[in-house]
């Protein structure tokens, strides 16, 4: 007997004890389902937790601890069932607790609110830093960053009017026509080079959307005036404009033409920040459109046809590498030039971040002419019509304002907003009299786009196929074309033999062309087995010369000539026809990887008027038409 006792009593203890279970375990189970039926990280914790200490209240041994003192406590003076509610109840009380804390720090955060930011593309890499600025300090104190800025570079004033106010703007399906594919997603706000870039081009409104000002006009976040950079080289051998400190831009140009410096500027085709500095360059001569375009001549040549300020910048660091007397002249923001004199990477074959030894090689010097345009960099809300979003835009007006109050900050080279010195911001007026009065330089052309159409331009490339990315240049173009321009479009192979064109918009003025050759585009795919390129182009150069104004033919191709049985007399019908013709010129695009080779050149060798074009992989539509389009209007 007294052996047995000892065995009896541990599990008259667990029975005792097993009441709480009977009691908690149902509020654990409901604990698991109690958020609409669905389990949740934080409550199977909280379960887990509960769990934990129902099991060890059922088969402790007899130790000493807060949980026994209490049980036995609440049994002596309320009985066993209000002992096991008690202790049930502080159990699920700290199980509940947990489960809030374990809510707030273990579970999935939301996604963070995505701002789409379109910038100047001389910005880009100070803007990008700037918004990962923002978003680090809206997620000050909290678990959850609430907000992610997209930036991304915008494009010049003419296509963004488009992107923005024609057709279909971002709304378009059409993947060759698209912002979507050729800008990037629509923008929730806008940092313009200028306060007149962002007013001119606002003024059409927005398709599928509205803009979002303050006060009436585009908030000003930053200021940097357009200075002269000056190589070391030209420096040593010319000195500097008026002793390095001209009072203006006509004596820039002076200086440069008489001491034999090449003065570069981007083409204002492709850069707001061009644009503006163009009108300093013409403002001597206001009205004169002869003295425009000889101006236009000298400043950046043909074979340097500059897209932007960073690519402008790459050029002079480049070409300083390999020939250190250089003597050359940049107008460029004064931001642009301290980040290149910082060795900062500039993109393309510039991507690279200099040493400070490598830096100090590459150096430009600054002048400052007294009278200068002051970039005064605006923004630009945009609200979309089908994107309804109260939080969104409310972090879109605070990274506003947050640039804004963040604009004497930025670095180097920045003014604060309003502005110091004699650098002044253009106004919209005058921006719109640069625009004319570059139009007005430049003479009447006549352009013939003739498009390889064979069976080899439907094989991939980088960004599509061969001829998808012709009619995406092709379609670019048509927005090139001047006031007094005509154009046309043929495509080959075509006919019984494949060896004739077939015309698909005829040459016409700019006024017609516009649609024409879009149309004729239209439902453009490859056929035919031949590529006869050399008679195309033999021909496209005979319907030139009989037209009025000077001639450019475009030809389109991946380089391929395949004429079969006439390739030998095509050939030479070309050559002789290179040789004898001094017009119209000939322009060769070549589609996809091959680029102009050893013999394209060697075919186009025998006159002076024709170029080959490589359209490949590190290169986009507006590049090359704007590499076409400088030496057509500068040849």
């Amino acid at each position: 007997m007294t052996d047995e006792q000892p065995r009896q009593q541990p599990r008259r203890q667990r029975r005792g004890r097993s009441l709480p279970t009977l009691v908690v375990l149902p509020l654990v189970l409901l604990s698991v389902w109690i958020d609409q039926g669905v389990i949740k990280v934080h409550w199977l914790i909280a379960t887990a937790v509960i769990a934990a200490v129902i099991l060890l209240e059922e088969f402790r041994p007899s130790l000493p601890g807060w949980l026994p003192h209490l049980e036995q406590k609440a049994r002596r003076r309320y009985g066993s069932a209000a002992a096991a509610v008690v202790i049930g109840a502080a159990v699920v009380f700290s199980g509940w607790t947990l489960a809030g804390w374990s809510q707030t720090r273990l579970s999935a955060c939301e996604p963070p609110a995505e701002l789409r930011v379109m910038v100047a593309t001389e910005m880009l890499r100070t803007m990008r830093a700037k918004a990962e600025e923002f978003a680090v300090e809206q997620a000050e104190g909290v678990r959850c960053r609430p907000v992610h800025v997209t930036v991304f570079a915008a494009p010049p004033m003419r296509p963004l009017v488009e992107a923005f106010s024609n057709h279909n703007g971002w709304l378009d399906q059409n993947p060759e026509r698209s912002p979507l594919a050729g800008i990037g997603p629509r923008p929730d706000l806008w940092l313009a080079s200028a306060s007149a870039v962002a007013e001119y081009v606002t003024e059409p409104g927005v398709k599928g959307g509205r803009w979002v000002s303050t006060e009436g006009h585009p908030t000003v976040s930053a200021a940097s005036p357009i200075v002269l950079a000056v190589s070391t080289a030209a420096a040593k051998a010319a000195g500097t404009p008026a002793g390095g400190t001209p009072d203006n831009w006509e004596e820039v140009v002076e200086w440069a033409g008489d001491k034999g410096v090449t003065l570069l500027r981007p083409t204002p085709d492709t850069s707001d920040v061009a644009m503006v500095a163009t009108s300093v360059l013409y403002e001597a001569a206001a009205n004169d459109s002869e003295e425009h375009h000889r101006r236009e001549q000298r400043v950046s040549p043909p074979d340097t046809p500059l897209t932007g300020v960073d690519q402008m910048l790459c050029h002079v660091r480049e070409r300083l590498a390999d020939d250190r007397p250089y003597k050359v002249a940049l107008m460029v923001p004064e931001h642009s030039l301290a980040a290149y004199n910082r060795g900062e990477p500039l993109g393309g074959t510039c991507a690279r971040r200099l040493s400070r030894a490598e830096a100090a090689d590459y150096q430009l010097e600054v002048v400052r002419p007294r009278r200068t345009p002051l970039l005064d960099y605006s923004t630009v809300q945009i609200a979309w019509d089908d994107e309804q979003d109260a939080e969104r835009s409310r972090l879109v007006t605070a990274f506003q304002a947050w640039l804004a109050a963040h604009g004497r900050r930025l670095g180097p080279g920045f003014e604060p907003p309003g502005g110091s010195g004699t650098a002044t911001p253009m106004k919209k007026h005058n921006l719109e009299t640069t625009i004319s009065q570059i139009n007005a330089t430049r003479r009447a052309r006549t352009l013939l786009f003739a498009l390889d159409r064979s069976g080899s331009m439907k094989a991939p490339v980088t960004g599509g196929t061969a001829i998808g990315r012709a009619r995406a240049l092709v379609r670019e173009a048509t927005g090139w074309l001047g006031d007094n321009d005509q154009a046309g479009l043929w495509a080959f192979p075509s006919g019984g033999d494949g060896r004739e064109p077939e015309v698909l918009a005829p040459l016409a003025p700019t006024e017609e062309a516009v649609s024409t050759l879009p149309a004729g585009l239209g439902g453009l795919e490859t056929e035919g087995s031949t590529t006869p390129l050399h008679h195309v182009i033999v021909r496209g150069l005979q319907e030139l010369r009989e037209k009025p104004n000077e001639g450019s033919l475009v030809v389109l191709t991946d380089g391929d000539n395949d004429a079969g049985r006439h390739a030998d007399e095509d050939l030479k019908a070309l050559r002789t026809e290179l040789r004898e013709s001094r017009d119209p010129r000939v322009y060769l695009v070549v589609v996809g990887e091959r680029g102009c080779d050893k013999a394209l050149k060697d075919l186009l060798a025998g006159s002076r008027r024709a170029r080959c074009l490589p359209f490949g992989a590190s290169t986009d539509a507006r590049q090359v038409v704007n590499d076409l389009f400088t030496n057509i209007w500068k040849d």
